[in-house]
């Protein structure tokens, strides 16, 4: 179609050419203008339709010369076309090869772009996959930052829980507590951990084959159900899961619990074993305060309070006993003619005598019931929720008991708040009665009578 415009347009100037031939001398230069659709086939047409155009250009320009023009001049118009249309491809030419190369440029640059935005994605779901995994790290390390500042199994066991369902994907987790007999080990408390609680159940069906394993052990275990099972014999776990991890809470080489999870993402064992190394370490903890604590406020020798602790406790028993309107009555126990006895056994047996009593003191009791030594050969028994006749009569029992023990014991018993409105007075009434039984004779129990 756009072939044909440029031929009609041809025939158009070559016919005003001849019409105009017959006024003016100079016509052929009309004829001259055929460059321009010549320019325009051969700038946006291929130059086989370029070439046919400028062939049929120069074939009307010969026919010129019958009217009148001269053969100089037609053979200039035809080298003007065909110096037109040779211009005009070469310039086609030169500008499809630039548009070709920017359209490559332009390929390339999208290529890049494509690449660089694929790039970025890829960065920014890396970067999004390091901001979880940092977040999750930071609340891990949180979690078992709290667990060492922890000073209460209570406590240890509700942080364990936050950190296990914050940080991990399981069906259950349980923590089995552990206790060691002479030799033996069993299980002693089983905690199972879910979302939403912590609570104690009396038994899992692979407790003991589990325990087996890690006194055997000692050692992570990991079991994916679809890979097989690793070397655990002792241990089999519930058909129905799919995943399971257990970890040892070792101390020194004590194990003294187990922490299990079931159906648990096993790309998570490193960090479950982090907070069973950091729960480790944290029970371990508590127990060696507890026992800092045990011997700040135990006497080494016998076993039972010290004074300082007796004395708090005291306060503590005579507040609750006022807020409830109850009693609480104190024995004052002194061994009678220990002097003696150390001058004539010595200190050793004097020592061991006084651990026998502090035990048969100790064994006749309430757990609820506080007993401390006082000082020297004394000792000193608070009866919380306990009236002065309830306090004679056990005063009584232990006097009896010690006598087994070829020993003889005074006792005082005072009570509040019939005796004494506070502690002090409280001790000052049972300790005069202490020297009372004494002077009766000894071996004996006196009580405060106003």
């Amino acid at each position: 179609m756009h072939q044909l415009i440029l031929l009609v347009s041809v025939s158009f100037i070559y016919t005003i050419s001849l019409l105009i031939a017959t006024q003016i001398k100079d016509y052929y230069f009309v004829f001259n203008l055929c460059i321009i659709p010549i320019v325009i086939s051969g700038y946006f047409f291929k130059a086989f339709s370029t070439l046919l155009l400028t062939s049929f250009c120069c074939v009307l320009g010969l026919t010129l010369m019958h009217g009148g023009a001269s053969a100089a001049e037609v053979a200039q118009s035809i080298s003007l076309f065909i110096g037109s249309a040779l211009l005009s491809i070469g310039m086609y030419r030169i500008f499809d090869k630039l548009k070709n190369y920017k359209q490559d440029n332009i390929g390339l640059l999208k290529e890049k772009f494509a690449k660089s935005s694929s790039t970025t994605a890829q960065v920014n779901d890396s970067r999004a996959y390091l901001e979880n995994k940092a977040s999750e790290m930071s609340n891990l390390y949180y979690s078992v930052k709290r667990m060492g500042s922890c000073f209460a199994f209570d406590n240890l066991l509700n942080i364990l829980r936050d950190t296990i369902t914050e940080s991990f994907k399981f069906k259950r987790c349980e923590l089995i507590i552990l206790y060691h007999s002479d030799e033996t080990v069993k299980i002693d408390k089983i905690y199972q951990i879910t979302k939403t609680k912590m609570e104690q159940i009396e038994g899992i069906g692979y407790g003991e084959g589990l325990l087996k394993f890690m006194l055997r052990k000692k050692q992570l275990l990991q079991i994916d159900i679809k890979k097989g099972k690793i070397d655990a014999e002792e241990f089999m776990p519930p058909e129905e899961l799919n995943t399971f991890i257990a970890a040892p809470i070792i101390s020194g080489e004590k194990t003294n619990a187990i922490l299990a999870a079931e159906d648990i993402d096993l790309e998570q064992r490193d960090r479950f074993t982090v907070v069973a190394n950091q729960f480790s370490m944290a029970l371990e903890r508590i127990r060696l305060y507890e026992l800092v604590q045990e011997l700040a406020i135990t006497d080494g020798l016998t076993g039972v309070f010290v004074r300082r602790h007796m004395l708090e406790r005291l306060n503590e028993e005579l507040n609750r006993a006022d807020r409830f309107n109850s009693r609480v009555s104190l024995l004052m126990i002194d061994i009678d003619n220990f002097k003696n006895y150390n001058d004539r056994y010595g200190h050793l047996k004097g020592d061991l005598l006084l651990k026998k009593i502090a035990s048969v003191l100790k064994g006749g009791i309430r757990e609820i019931d506080i007993i401390a030594r006082y000082g020297g050969e004394e000792f000193c028994i608070i009866f919380p929720d306990t009236d002065t006749k309830g306090a004679e009569l056990v005063a009584s029992r232990l006097r009896e008991s010690v006598e087994n023990l070829e020993a003889t014991v005074s006792i005082g018993v005072a009570s509040y708040p019939e005796d004494a409105k506070t502690w002090s007075n409280l001790i000052e009434k049972a300790d005069r009665m202490i020297y009372k039984a004494k002077g009766a004779g000894k071996n004996r129990v006196c009580v405060y009578a106003k």
